[in-house]
């Protein structure tokens, strides 16, 4: 009875798999993993992030799978949405990365728009698309990226990979840590000094 229940179990598991590959994997860029837009180049951290998570389930029910039948399952399906998580935190990190300079005078200089570390970016190149039509401060989406990089991290999917890239995510939190008194760009003008 116990056999045939862990069965059932992985046939649903295998059909949710389908179902999210066929519905969203499928409209990620193979080379970065982030998922498209309609036009076919741009992409949205909020958007990858909830990918993110998708994935990310996939991964810790395949790991639980073979961690309860380690004879029956293999690692391949745990391992292979490990590497999609890993590739799009990544690829999102390098987009972050691009963006130092900016994140670095925002430090000094929170009210200029110039200053807003972008959250769209070209797919393919992994660079910052410039848009006057959403100069939102979006520190929503930034800090669920760095919530979900901590998840993912103590799942035990390795993202960070060096010692700059460690500072670089504690300047993200350091961005972050005073946006519950800073007001959103796109709904007021000639705002002050909130500091």
């Amino acid at each position: 009875m116990r056999q045939r229940s862990a069965s059932v179990g992985e046939q649903e598991l295998n059909k949710i798999s389908a179902l999210v590959t066929k519905t969203i994997l499928r409209f990620t860029n193979p080379s970065t993993g982030l998922l498209l837009q309609k036009d076919g180049f741009h992409s949205w951290v909020r958007d990858n992030v909830y990918v993110v998570h998708c994935v990310w389930a996939l991964y810790l029910s395949y790991r639980k799978r073979f961690q309860i039948n380690r004879a029956q399952y293999d690692k391949s399906m745990y391992y292979k949405y490990a590497n999609k998580c890993r590739l799009a935190m990544r690829s999102l990190l390098v987009c972050f990365m691009q963006q130092k300079d900016k994140l670095e005078r925002s430090k000094i200089d929170r009210d200029n728009k110039a200053n807003v570390i972008h959250t769209k970016f070209n797919a393919n190149t992994l660079e910052a698309v410039e848009n006057d039509d959403y100069s939102h401060l979006q520190l929503d989406a930034m800090a669920w990226y760095l919530l979900t990089l901590a998840q993912l991290t103590s799942s035990g999917i390795e993202i960070i990979q060096s010692l700059e890239e460690c500072s670089f995510v504690q300047n993200l939190i350091f961005y972050i840590e005073p946006a519950y008194r800073i007001p959103d760009y796109g709904s007021l003008t000639g705002v002050g000094n909130v500091y």
